[in-house]
């Protein structure tokens, strides 16, 4: 008997597990997606029945060994964003059923082995994006040997080499994403194991010459863009007969052997690199896209079969070399324009004898007759050149070793219009760098390991109109360090390390137009931090980590038309955010967290087109804009109930189709798409319109209407009869 009555006890602990929903989470109802946020630890409460679990906004530390052991149905687990430094081995043991596992954005430093010891060959997907990883132990996935991985995603870490057994055991893996790293080396070794790969994203690192393994017969795409590889060999494809896609541009190649074993290729960027020529592109019959611009083509006799080649591409090519055709389309030239010296070979290097300056063509350098465009690409620089002539008004410094800018670099050369320092591994730049600079229309900064800017960096640039400022390491920008570009027009700090923007620092941009501040760690944005920017057109903060919108944000910016918020994690659009923005005709809000949008949140934005808000946790939706011609729902959980029948109709009204809006509840009509459903399937009650429908305080006038009418007739009766009895008498 008292056995009986512990089995009871136990079997009705285990029941009120699998119904009960912990504290700090929201469950739903039959307790099978949950999602915790606030929490220190990994509770042991939550319902064993859950397919979906979601942690955000958490310190959870270290994930102990055993942590998800009694969730034997959960098939996709995220914990981004929570602050995690360590992973035991074992913490995903039990895991038989995850499919897709996302680890992004926290605070891992390396992956040992046994670190996904307990995952089973059903995972598909592990993204550890945006952590700090910076090494990979040898076998660190040795235990996802049978896994049917289709992605593994390391981007935006610290990575600087790969070891020989770093990806040993992934041979089922299909797409392999290492872009955003600081990675100088990988062995061959490395790939011996991956003969599935399909994709390998390796782009904005710094290889400087990549191992062309024999075995990926069944890759179609590769990136290797935005790094220092300085040529392909003649082997480099050899094996590569299913590649479609590939990507080599922003790096620093002279010669290319040849592109024959590529028989499938369709997309070829090889855009800003030091090439002067290309071998036969005939053979590449199935091409139907490629990049080629800015290299330092040499418009001789050796380009004649290239030239025939670009008449039916849309490829703008500028002849660099010989002197007499710099500047000129390659596509304007006849092919007999194009000829080798018979004698001395022309030098490209204009000598101080042929001009009156006391200035010359810095050696190494590439000028124009005019000197006016000095092109020092790739010449391993490690300062800018002295005796610059005066009336320079381009000059080229990418891919050089030019690791900081001193105070007045530039102060010879003062007609500077463009200027271009990627790529240079720039880590600081001095206060009155860009001194005596009052020409400069465009700065480019991009591609450096700059982490710090000085207020003053600026001084000078009044003129300046365009700034770059793509994949550095700036992870704060000091107060008033704009005030000097009274004239800016748009600034790019794309991909760097800022977390947090302010109205201080966007003083002095009242005539931005144009402002990136895209793929950063942003958590927080002040309210009215862009109260100053009162021409701002285009507001972009994509890819962030920002998890809700002051209501201020956009307080003052009515001629704002384009604003992306898009692959942050924000959960609620306030009412009132877009007051402001009545000009606004683009809104991309797609790869959030969004559950609610206030109901009149949209309803100002009286010129709005694009509307994106796929990929969120929306249910329903209400309050949109009628003049929206293009509206992206897709991948929400929305609820097909009475609530969505306004969504229906306004979509119905538009004449939009619907075919984003997938039900995920009811059970009755989940997957299927609302543009199918009549409304009457909606479960909505039958209603009385308001013109039908009877109130208390109506029926109560009609009784008093009713009353009155009938004493009026019971007088005029009465009147009658007396009338008649006076004629009687």
């Amino acid at each position: 008997m008292k056995s009986l009555l512990v089995l009871s006890l136990v079997l009705y602990y285990a029941a009120i597990r699998a119904i009960a929903c912990p504290d700090s989470c929201v469950c739903t109802k039959n307790r099978r997606r949950v999602l915790c946020s606030g929490v220190a630890s990994i509770s042991d409460e939550i319902p064993a029945n859950t397919q979906e679990l979601i942690f955000k906004g958490s310190r959870l530390g270290t994930l102990v060994s055993g942590a998800f052991e009694n969730l034997p149905n959960l098939a996709t687990l995220v914990l981004s964003n929570n602050k995690i430094t360590e992973i035991e081995r074992g913490a995903f043991r039990g895991l038989v059923k995850l499919r897709q596992l996302n680890l992004k954005g926290n605070s891992l430093t390396a992956l040992a082995p046994g670190t996904f010891h307990g995952l089973a060959r059903v995972i598909k997907t592990i993204n550890l994006e945006r952590n700090n990883i910076s090494e990979i132990a040898d076998g660190a996935f040795s235990d996802l040997k049978k896994a049917n991985l289709n992605l593994l995603s390391l981007a935006k870490n610290s990575l600087t080499a790969i070891t020989p057994g770093a990806f040993r055991g992934l041979a089922k893996l299909k797409t392999l994403v290492l872009s955003d790293n600081q990675i100088n080396a990988i062995p061959s070794a490395a790939f011996a194991s991956l003969k599935n790969l399909r994709k390998l994203q390796v782009e904005n690192n710094q290889l400087s010459e990549f191992p062309f393994v024999a075995n990926f017969s069944l890759l179609f795409l590769v990136n290797l863009s935005g790094n220092f590889i300085t040529g392909l060999p003649e082997d480099a494809f050899q094996g590569y007969t299913r590649l479609t896609d590939l990507d080599l541009s922003n790096n620093l190649i002279t010669t290319v052997a040849s592109f024959s074993n590529l028989p499938r290729l369709e997309t070829l960027n090889l855009s800003n690199n030091k090439l002067e020529t290309l071998p036969d592109m005939s053979k590449l019959t199935g091409l139907k896209e490629s990049v080629l611009t800015n290299n330092f083509w040499n418009c001789d006799c050796n380009l004649q079969d290239f030239r025939r080649w670009i008449e039916e591409t849309d490829n703008d090519i500028i002849c660099s070399t010989p002197p007499h055709q710099n500047g000129t389309s390659l596509k304007s030239l006849e092919i007999e324009d194009l000829i080798c010296p018979t004698t001395a070979p022309v030098v490209a290097v204009i000598s101080n004898s042929t001009i009156q300056s006391p200035f010359f063509c810095p050696d190494d350098c590439v000028c124009s007759e005019s000197l006016l465009h000095i092109n020092c690409n790739g010449q391993q620089l490690r300062s800018v050149p002295h005796r610059l002539p005066a009336t320079t008004s381009l000059l080229d410094l990418r891919r050089n070793r030019i690791r900081f800018l001193e105070t007045h670099s530039f102060l010879l050369t003062p007609s500077l219009i463009s200027l271009h320092l990627q790529h240079n591994g720039m880590t600081r730049i001095d206060p009155g760098a860009f001194a005596g600079l009052r020409s400069l229309i465009y700065l480019y900064l991009s591609n450096n390991r700059i982490d710090d800017i000085d207020k003053d960096s600026f001084s000078d640039l009044e003129n300046l109109s365009y700034l770059f400022l793509d994949h550095n390491r700036i992870g704060f920008l000091p107060n008033g360090i704009f005030l000097p570009l009274v004239s800016i027009y748009s600034v790019y700090i794309r991909h760097n390390m800022l977390n947090e923007l302010n109205g201080n620092t966007m003083q002095g941009l009242q005539r931005v137009r144009w402002l990136y501040f895209s793929q950063n760690r942003i958590i927080r944005v002040a309210n009215n931090t862009f109260a100053e920017c009162k021409g701002l057109q285009k507001l972009v903060l994509n890819g962030n980590q920002l998890t809700s919108l002051p209501q201020g944000l956009l307080h003052g910016q009515r001629i704002l038309n384009y604003f992306d918020i898009s692959k942050n994690y924000i959960e609620v659009v306030p009412d009132g955010i877009f007051s402001s923005t009545m000009l606004l005709e683009t809104l991309n809000m797609t790869g959030n967290q969004i559950h609610t949008i206030g109901q009149g949140a949209l309803e100002n934005l009286e010129r709005l087109r694009v509307l994106d808000l796929s990929k969120n946790e929306l249910t329903t939706l209400v309050g949109l804009p009628t003049t929206i011609n293009n509206a992206l729902f897709s991948s929400n959980p929305w609820q097909c109930t009475c609530d969505i029948v306004q969504l229906h109709k306004w979509c119905r009204a538009r004449q939009l189709t619907v075919s984003g809006v997938i039900c995920e509840a009811p059970a009755t009509l989940k997957g299927t798409d609302l543009a199918d459903i009549p409304i009457s399937d909606l479960g909505c009650k039958r209603r009385l319109s308001q013109s039908t429908e009877i109130r208390p305080e109506k029926m109560n006038r009609n009784r008093n209407k009713i009353t009155s009418t009938i004493r009026q007739n019971r007088n005029q009766n009465n009147t009658k009869n007396r009338r008649n009895r006076k004629r009687q008498h």
